[in-house]
């Protein structure tokens, strides 16, 4: 017998895939309560590396993500924000 899956765990595994998708903007991960502290930096430090990763691809012309309200510059700005309020 396969042992249960933990509906918690998923939402972790999820939102480490794609923290955005999950939560939308960097607040909404602070404000999980269903998260320990330790998850929400795991999430946040996988979103930032995202960001970077598209920055750089972006200063590389590999890729021209279109401008949104929230630009990549902006949003790596508020994932680092984030992090600064978990410690």
């Amino acid at each position: 017998m396969s042992d249960p899956i933990n509906p918690h765990d998923s939402i972790v595994e999820e939102a480490i895939r794609d923290p955005r998708k999950v939560y939308g903007v960097p607040a909404n991960v602070l404000n999980d309560a269903r998260l320990s502290n330790t998850e929400k930096r795991v999430i946040l430090e996988s979103w930032a590396l995202d960001q970077e990763r598209l920055l750089e691809s972006e200063a590389e012309n590999m890729t021209k993500a279109p401008r949104a309200v929230n630009a990549p510059e902006e949003l790596l700005r508020d994932i680092r924000k984030a992090e600064r309020m978990l410690h």
